[in-house]
């Protein structure tokens, strides 16, 4: 720099120290450094985050999802639905266990999995479900570009909503060690039947309450746990029918059966007696389950209900399936 040129740049200081520092370079790329930064938190957190759930100023539950993140690969992805305690997605909780995993699982790509943040009593305060439904909103299926949805430490009954939005989304809760046995029964009580629960081992006695259950003592466990649930509901290229109750004989026609669009194939060992119209679907279920000789399903549905046929309840299994929509045909010897 000249002589010249450093006089000049002292006068202008003192003449206009303002002007001075809004026009030198130094500055200039300290601000251009900042802008950078703040470009790349804004981006960070629109290639993680989907959104919120919150309640507005009616106290009526609501949502605000962006509609322009979509999985790479529907049949794998998840959302993680939680009380947000980092300002950026990449370093909260669980969700950064799952990113950091240095297994390549489909499911756990940054685009295949995602963050919702929970707002304030979310997961606590009862919801109203029919009152959100006047919400046309809630109508749309919101998180129906999803797959799976994981909610961490719920207190209250969204579990219950945000099934109830798709019969296409699988619901599961995580309770982690901070949950108290009081929140869980709230929830069960409240939400009625999850897909399924991974729960902290101390609360392993929770395990009967759910279709299929995970326990983990560690976030190796846990993250397992997260793994084989988007597994079990990913699409298979061969799903077929499998025995889950009863002595299944040898079937010449089970190839037929494959080919055919049921989930679950029941074969009565005989005729059903006339029931009463003003019966409840719970008896129904209860006289299908005394007169079947034996019952076959797919391995999807089977890895799905695992605790339930595991336990050998079989009015338990035909009221769960026949809930969640699955397609069911009941033959008679």
């Amino acid at each position: 720099m000249s002589i010249n040129t450093l006089q000049r740049k002292c006068k202008k200081l003192f003449r206009d120290p303002k002007n001075f520092f809004k026009d030198s370079k130094v500055m200039s790329r300290i601000a251009t450094k900042e802008i950078n930064q703040t470009n790349k938190i804004i981006r960070e957190m629109n290639n993680h985050s989907i959104g919120k759930v919150f309640f507005n100023e009616n106290s009526v539950i609501n949502y605000d999802i962006l509609g322009n993140i979509k999985p790479n690969n529907f049949s794998f992805s998840s959302v993680i639905i939680k009380e947000r305690k980092s300002s950026l997605p990449k370093n909260e909780p669980i969700y950064a266990n799952i990113l950091k995993n240095p297994n390549n699982f489909i499911g756990f790509r940054e685009n295949n999995i995602f963050l919702c943040d929970a707002g304030n009593l979310i997961l606590d305060k009862f919801i109203d479900v029919r009152e959100a439904f006047q919400n046309k909103n809630w109508i749309s299926a919101p998180f129906s570009s999803y797959k799976n949805i994981f909610i961490v430490d719920p207190k209250n009954n969204l579990p219950q909503l945000i099934k109830s939005t798709s019969p296409f989304v699988f619901v599961h809760c995580i309770f982690t060690e901070k949950s108290s046995k009081d929140s869980i029964e709230r929830c069960i009580k409240w939400s009625g039947k999850i897909d399924s629960a991974i729960l902290h081992s101390s609360h392993d006695n929770f395990a009967y309450a759910f279709n299929r259950s995970h326990v983990f003592s560690s976030t190796i466990q846990l993250l397992k746990g997260i793994a084989d649930l988007i597994l079990i509901n990913g699409s298979k290229p061969y799903d077929l029918l499998i025995p889950c109750f009863g002595d299944t004989p040898f079937l010449e026609n089970i190839d037929e059966l494959n080919e055919e669009t049921h989930d679950i194939y029941i074969k009565i060992n005989k005729k059903m007696n006339a029931i009463s119209k003003t019966c409840t679907f719970e008896e129904i279920a209860m006289a299908l389950s005394q007169s079947t000789s034996f019952v076959l399903c797919r391995e999807s549905v089977y890895q799905r209900y695992e605790d339930v046929i595991i336990r050998g309840d079989l009015q338990q299994f035909i009221l769960a399936t026949t809930k969640d929509g699955l397609r069911v045909e009941v033959s008679e010897q």
